[in-house]
Parts: structure tokens; C-alpha cells; sequence
């Protein structure tokens, strides 16, 4: 019967040791699952910071070619007021 009790026992701390054994390797597993999330966002933040920068630049130009041509509308009107034209009916 001592034996069995011994036994029992020794066979429960194995089954203890596996069982944190496994929710250490579970723990491991999930950070570096956190890990790898965290560097695809990182990713993911870095291409929309350059998609960002790129639009940024875009915009500048879209907005410096639209004051060129308004002032090239301004010029034509003014243009258009020195030399009217004539109509005839």
C-alpha cells in the first residue's frame, strides 16, 4: 500500500510538471504570436506613413498646378476686360 500511495503521488507531481511545462510553452507561443502582430502592425503603420508622405507630396502639386492655373484664369480675364470683343448681330 506504501507503494502505491508513492507511486500515486510521484505519477501526480509528473502530471503537475507536464501541466506547467505545457502552460510555459502555451505562454511562449503566445508571445511570440504578440510578437509577430506587433511587427505586422509596425508594417502595416510604416506603408501607410509612406502612402501618407506620397499623398501629402501629391496634394502640394495638385494644389500648386491649381494656383497656376488660377492665375492664368485671372490673367485671360483680365485679358478678356482690356480688349472686349464685339458682338455682332
Amino acid at each position: 500500500m506504501k507503494r502505491f500511495i508513492i507511486i500515486i503521488v510521484f505519477l501526480f507531481l509528473i502530471a503537475l510538471l507536464i501541466s506547467f511545462n505545457y502552460l510555459l510553452w502555451d505562454r511562449e507561443k503566445q508571445l511570440e504570436n504578440f510578437q509577430d502582430l506587433k511587427d505586422a502592425k509596425n508594417f502595416t503603420i510604416d506603408t501607410l506613413g509612406e502612402k501618407n508622405n506620397t499623398l501629402d507630396k501629391k496634394n502640394k502639386e495638385l494644389t500648386e498646378k491649381v494656383e497656376s492655373l488660377n492665375s492664368v484664369v485671372q490673367t485671360l480675364e483680365r485679358n478678356l476686360h482690356v480688349f472686349p470683343l464685339k458682338i455682332r448681330i
